[in-house]
């Protein structure tokens, strides 16, 4: 799959086009809060500055004691202000584990410590979030909480705001959450099952309306469209009639690029507004019953063409299209190419869309290539 360096990369020239605009359409609203952003930004530079400083000192204990996995994980923690954009790794999904009594009274002093300034950090990046937020500035108290995630990932209110609910000792979607409580488990071939079904799907039995049947029959049955897989994951749901693995690998694919694109964009496609109601729990993305982006995988790319012509004339000169009229990003499979390109293109089109519920042509008057760039 596409790494999220890859990602950055390739959008970088677009990122920039956007702000420009950005900046020429809002340069009255931007002045007037950027004094105030000034100060949290040299707040924020204040508040690695004391960090890095206890930090420091906790590198030349553990030099001092040649404890040379400390020295390494305590260094890790010393990323730069200004690099945290290129800091976007997947936080843990398993809650913290206590501090081992095991360890030797020098090696628990160390990562007692440092999880007492990681977490102390974290405090500070989330009560300056709420300060960068109040003064107008929603993208850059999004960074603040992403920044806080990654030194204290159990940090219930930033956890909240990514989007996370706590399930037993782990961090899921509310989704995710949901489907825990139902008794379901994530397989990572078979997508959402009830953990009593497990040991049959592996033995490549399948439910289907309630009956079991072979997998072989499964396929021959979904290959009519209308009763094709439909895979549910947290953000999406996909429909497809070439295989349930093949849908559940989609998936995967477009929760990666999802978690992507909306830790790049928060700030830039969520108004002050609505960056509030996320801070406060009460957006779309912390409940369980958020409508899901809609994907619809065929079998062939026949069927593709056939099931789009009378809605799209030119659907021949393509591979992979959204579309807004029904708000289903199609494709096909092609036993020739992944066309991975093809499919998050789509799919930013679709996530750019549906940021907002109003029906609207697409960079008609404005800003197409700009669209385009970014997708």
């Amino acid at each position: 799959m596409v790494s999220r360096l890859v990602w950055r990369v390739s959008w970088s020239i677009a990122w920039l086009c956007l702000a420009s605009i950005a900046t020429h359409e809002s340069s009255a609203q931007q002045a007037k809060g950027r004094n105030t952003l000034a100060a949290v930004q040299e707040k924020h530079r204040d508040h690695y500055q004391e960090f890095a400083a206890e930090l420091g000192k906790l590198v030349e204990f553990c030099q001092g004691k040649d404890l040379s996995e400390g020295v390494e994980q305590v260094q890790s923690r010393l990323i730069l202000p200004d690099a945290q954009s290129d800091n976007l790794t997947a936080l843990p999904r398993d809650v913290q584990a206590e501090i081992s009594n095991q360890l030797t009274a020098d090696e628990r002093f160390w990562q007692t410590q440092l999880r007492k300034h990681d977490t102390d950090y974290a405090k500070k990046l989330y009560l300056l979030s709420r300060q960068a937020l109040h003064n107008g500035n929603p993208g850059y108290a999004y960074r603040l909480v992403r920044e806080a995630a990654v030194h204290d990932p159990d940090h219930p209110q930033v956890r909240k705001i990514l989007g996370f609910v706590r399930s037993g000792n782990e961090w899921v979607t509310p989704f995710a959450a949901d489907q825990i409580r139902k008794g379901n488990v994530w397989h990572a071939k078979f997508g959402w099952l009830p953990k009593s079904h497990l040991t049959r799907y592996a033995a490549d039995e399948r439910n289907v309306d309630g009956r079991w049947v072979t997998a072989a029959k499964e396929k021959v049955d979904r290959q009519d469209f209308a009763k094709g897989w439909q895979i549910r994951t947290d953000h999406y749901l996909i429909k497809t009639n070439f295989s349930l693995e093949r849908g559940v690998e989609l998936g995967k694919a477009l929760e990666d690029y999802y978690e992507f694109f909306n830790e790049t964009f928060a700030g830039f496609f969520n108004t002050p507004e609505q960056l509030t109601k996320l801070f406060e729990g009460t957006a779309k993305a912390v409940r369980p019953n958020a409508k899901p982006y809609v994907v619809h995988y065929y079998r062939t790319r026949e069927e593709y063409l056939d099931r789009l012509q009378k809605h799209f004339p030119n659907i021949g000169q393509t591979n992979g299209v959204y579309m807004t009229n029904d708000h289903v990003a199609h494709f096909y499979h092609d036993p020739k190419a992944l066309n991975e390109a093809t499919l998050f293109h789509e799919a930013t089109h679709q996530l750019f869309y549906e940021s907002h519920n109003q029906a609207r042509p697409i960079g008609d008057s404005a800003h197409f290539w700009i669209i385009e760039g970014i997708a």
